[in-house]
């Protein structure tokens, strides 16, 4: 939920994926949409390491899961504004 909030206070467009999509058909959507950041669950690694060889706008991958989620907001804010992260 909090994703979601951020994501909107930053003024990006959140584009949600089906768990249940084929790494090709993720790719496709990603390319279409032209997504420069993607936010995936370690549960989904195996899917960010067929889409970072297949996408072509994707830059940032962001994986979620035991890192402090604070942390990953503060880092995906850096990315989204060109302004360096720096570590508090």
């Amino acid at each position: 939920m909090e994703l979601y909030s951020a994501i909107a206070k930053l003024g990006a467009v959140l584009v949600p994926l089906s768990w249940r999509m084929a790494p090709p058909e993720v790719a496709y959507v990603l390319n279409d949409c032209e997504a420069k950041l993607l936010f995936l669950g370690e549960d989904f690694l195996d899917i960010g390491l067929y889409i970072r060889d297949n996408v072509e706008y994707v830059r940032e991958f962001v994986v979620l899961g035991q890192e402090d989620v604070p942390l990953v907001f503060l880092k995906a804010l850096s990315f989204l504004t060109g302004r360096p992260f720096i570590m508090p």
